[in-house]
């Protein structure tokens, strides 16, 4: 465990910047290298840097994801990790402030900023199809605000300042679902030499990573926290101390035990005996009161794990596990409840705990242990069960297994299939789109994906290209299994799997044109809402993306048929297939030889594809 100002972190949360990992970085792993590079520009600047980078953790509190002083810190934390000083003064000198922030649908990394000298504050965002101004520069004033009221500084007036979105160029904006937070800490970077250099990307991307893997590296480790020392005293008490505290030594005449009092006669030979100190005294065990047959019997048909109409005078089922349950094998006493009671403690369908055997090798040696696990509960837990009427039972309305389980079914709706989005509203975009498994990729971003991943290609250049240029590209030599073709219908088998998976993991809803529904790509599957749509689903409603795209086809569903038909016709032309055929490029099976791969596999389909072609010429 390693600790630099507030911020603990261990080996798993660096496991994000190994080179063949491919997970998001976590918030810890971000907010612990903005504190290195805070760290190091005051120590080159003598202690007077000019910016203050604050924890990702303010965000979460502020927008109510957790609460002020619990598991995420408090706000007051926070600021004072950043100051050296316990009265805030460098965070209300310094003109500059940083901080990172998280949101959007998928979640996103970007960097929020605010300049005072120069009166303007934005993000600097990945990639600028997301649109993740919506919800950051709103997420962005409230922090803020929240900072200045707690720091006591007057309100900020925003409509006074300029807002900025700083992107890569756009041939090094981030191309995957999982490098959002080594974007940021790029930009943390360019914040910190106030973006003198220019604002790297995709092309950094992996040696930022290094860099921060050697730098979070050298953070020292937390020191280790003293444990307290418990001392057993002879006289029945104990003690803790630790490491600077001392106990008196005990009197000596606590050492030894004292035989007080030793009672015998010739009818009772126990011997009672008493401790010097002792508070307590030992008392006799009492006997419960004897039960009557009638009284057994009521008790074990009112049990609310036994089987009414199978209760015995020497045996009873379980309702739990089904099983028979000998009371009495000599059948000399009827309706006892000793062995009932033992089996209530030990059975798992009553407990809700199992005992497993598990297998583990150690040596070369194979042991046997036991271990208590969760019990599966029993599938007639999911439909209700009518109760079954026993007039001579006795057994009291309400009280049987059946009629419980069906109370508590009925206070918890059972799960039902998400039925999606779906209606009038939605029918005019099912019909008329060509989305089907990448919903929610724009053409623009299509594009300058294409551009990103296909350097090689002659493709013309963007009509408007958002942020600034990185540079150009060095490698533009064709690789193997690819060609010069800048249609789309004309590229090899591997060019099109390569694109359809870098915009599925941006794919934000699925439209099934079958069925008429549109989901969300990570759909819970299952919902006990009354309204049968799932949250994942019911979020989706409110996607700007979706909302406009459905707006937009129920606009031309109101012109005439001739435009209509003239859109329709543009749009079949011009619309590149994969995005209709993106899930079953990627789910085709082809004919593999043993050894060979799906690689190869293409290639030889694209052969074929030639060869064909040139017959037909």
């Amino acid at each position: 465990m390693r600790r630099i100002r507030n911020i603990d972190f261990c080996s798993q949360e660096l496991e994000t910047l190994l080179p063949s990992c491919t997970r998001k970085i976590s918030g810890t792993t971000i907010d612990a290298f903005a504190a290195v590079v805070q760290e190091v520009a005051e120590k080159r600047q003598g202690g007077q840097c000019s910016f203050c980078l604050f924890s990702s953790w303010i965000p979460a509190i502020v927008s109510g994801q957790y609460s002020d002083g619990g598991h995420a810190g408090s706000i007051d934390d926070h600021v004072l990790a950043v100051c050296n000083s316990p009265d805030y003064t460098e965070a209300r000198e310094r003109p500059q402030w940083a901080l990172p922030l998280c949101g959007g649908n998928p979640s996103h990394w970007v960097l929020g900023w605010v300049n005072y000298s120069s009166m303007q504050y934005g993000i600097t965002d990945s990639m600028g199809e997301l649109e993740s101004a919506v919800w950051a520069f709103p997420l962005l004033k409230k922090c803020l605000d929240r900072l200045r009221d707690h720091l006591q500084m007057p309100a900020m007036d925003w409509s006074a300042m300029t807002t900025l979105v700083r992107l890569p160029g756009p041939c090094d904006q981030q191309i995957d679902s999982w490098s959002c937070g080594l974007f940021v800490m790029i930009a943390l970077q360019s914040f910190a030499d106030e973006w003198k250099t220019p604002l790297l990307g995709e092309s950094a991307k992996e040696h930022v990573r290094a860099g921060a893997l050697q730098a979070l590296l050298k953070v020292p480790e937390r020191p280790s926290r003293p444990l307290p020392m418990r001392i057993c005293r002879n006289d029945g008490l104990s003690a803790i101390c630790t490491e600077n505290s001392e106990i008196a030594p005990p009197d000596a005449a606590q050492k030894k035990r004292r035989l007080e009092e030793i009672s015998s006669d010739s009818e009772n030979t126990d011997m009672t005996f008493r401790m010097s100190g002792s508070t307590t005294a030992r008392t006799k065990r009492e006997r419960k009161p004897k039960t009557t047959e009638k009284e057994r019997q009521e008790r074990l048909q009112n049990d609310q794990w036994t089987i009414t109409k199978d209760v015995g005078p020497y045996s009873v089922r379980c309702a739990g596990c089904m099983k028979v349950v000998v009371l009495d094998g000599n059948k000399k006493r009827r309706f006892d409840v000793t062995k009932w009671n033992a089996h209530c403690r030990a059975c798992p369908h009553i407990t809700g705990i199992d005992h497993v055997r598990v297998a583990t090798m150690k040596d070369g040696k194979i042991s046997y242990t036991h271990k208590a696990v969760p019990m599966t509960p029993s599938i007639r837990q999911f439909f209700s069960v009518t109760p079954r009427a026993s007039p001579t039972s006795g057994r009291p309305p309400g009280n049987t297994h059946e009629s419980r389980l069906i109370t508590h079914l009925e206070s918890d709706p059972i799960p039902t299939p998400c039925q999606h989005l779906q209606g009038e509203e939605y029918s005019e975009y099912i019909l008329c789109t060509q989305t089907r498994s990448l919903g929610g990729i724009s053409r623009r971003w299509r594009a300058r994906v294409t551009r990103q991943i296909f350097p090689y290609k002659p493709f013309p250049p963007l009509a408007s290209a958002v942020g600034s240029s990185s540079g150009d590209v060095l490698d533009h030599s064709c690789p193997a299994g690819g060609n010069l073709e800048c249609e789309e219908t004309k590229w090899t088998s591997m060019e099109q799997l390569k694109l359809d998976e870098a915009l599925s993991g941006w794919a934000r809803w699925i439209v099934n044109y079958g069925r008429r529904y549109v989901k969300l790509t990570h759909c819970e599957g299952t919902t006990r809402n009354a309204s049968g749509v799932c949250d994942a689903c019911g979020a989706l409603e409110k996607d700007l993306g979706l909302r406009r795209s459905v707006l937009r086809k129920n606009k031309e569903a109101k012109l005439s048929e001739e435009d209509q038909r003239h859109i329709y016709v543009q749009r079949e032309k011009f619309t590149p297939t994969t995005i209709r055929s993106a899930e079953a490029l990627m789910r085709q099976n082809l004919p593999q030889q043993p050894g060979k791969s799906r690689s190869s596999a293409l290639e030889g389909r694209d052969r074929k594809r030639e060869r064909g072609r040139g017959r037909s010429e």
